[in-house]
């Protein structure tokens, strides 16, 4: 596990061509926990944005697996965790924040979603300077694409972000039979507004998508896995 302390300016969104969809995969292999992780291996995120190793945080942020599932229509992120606390219903609490990237070809994705105080949010957006190799992570500048619905299952530990599949092709397809890949999962605890997407800071650009404030990672987890869209999966696309 490694960790970093992200900062995202949000830039509009530059449509291209989308890749042509291809036939529906004929595999009879359920996809299941494209990304595993230890439990208990995350870490305390302090207010200069460094996580203090060794010193274990909320299991609310503690990852244990995550796995993306695709239909013909819409693209289905699940992220599980050893707890999922009610943000809501706690003032004092820090917002969190837990994301999925995958890749396609030398496009990256990112579905993201956000709980704090001030409600919850869901957002997807790509990734500049990502070139197809999974050691590339770009500049850390985000391209918006949209909106994502999102739901809790507290006593399951999961998180779920759904999205159609427009929002990612003018990017790259996803239409069945493309392979995804180069897998990670993220949590953070965010400093701030949670619900607003954009939150510009004076003298600079937007930072935080997702809300503004800063926020420093806590758990992360990799996966060499692949994913052939529209494949079956123990995820239930959209539900």
């Amino acid at each position: 596990m490694s960790l970093r302390t992200p900062a995202y300016a949000a830039l509009a969104a530059v449509l291209t061509l989308a890749a042509g969809a291809s036939a529906a995969p004929k595999s009879r292999r359920v996809s299941c926990n494209l990304i595993t992780d230890a439990r208990g291996d995350q870490q305390v995120a302090t207010a200069n944005g460094y996580p203090v190793k060794g010193e274990p945080w909320s299991s609310d942020f503690d990852l244990l697996s995550a796995d993306l599932a695709t239909s013909k229509n819409d693209a289905t992120a699940v992220i599980r965790l050893a707890t999922v606390r009610d943000t809501l219903a706690d003032p004092t609490s820090p917002a969190h924040q837990y994301w999925l990237e995958f890749a396609t070809g030398t496009t990256k994705f990112t579905m993201a979603a956000y709980f704090g105080p001030d409600g919850q949010s869901g957002y997807a957006f790509t990734e500049a300077g990502f070139t197809g190799d999974e050691g590339t992570a770009g500049v850390a500048v985000a391209e918006g694409i949209g909106d994502l619905s999102v739901s809790v299952d507290r006593d399951r530990g999961e998180i779920r972000m759904t999205g159609p599949l427009s929002l990612f092709a003018p990017y790259a397809s996803l239409a069945p039979g493309k392979t995804v890949r180069v897998f990670r999962a993220w949590s953070f605890q965010h400093d701030g507004p949670a619900g607003s997407r954009v939150q510009p800071v004076p003298g600079g650009p937007a930072f935080g998508v997702g809300g503004g404030g800063v926020s420093s990672g806590t758990d992360r987890a990799d996966s060499k896995a692949t994913y052939v869209t529209g494949s079956r999966s123990c995820v239930v696309v959209g539900k």
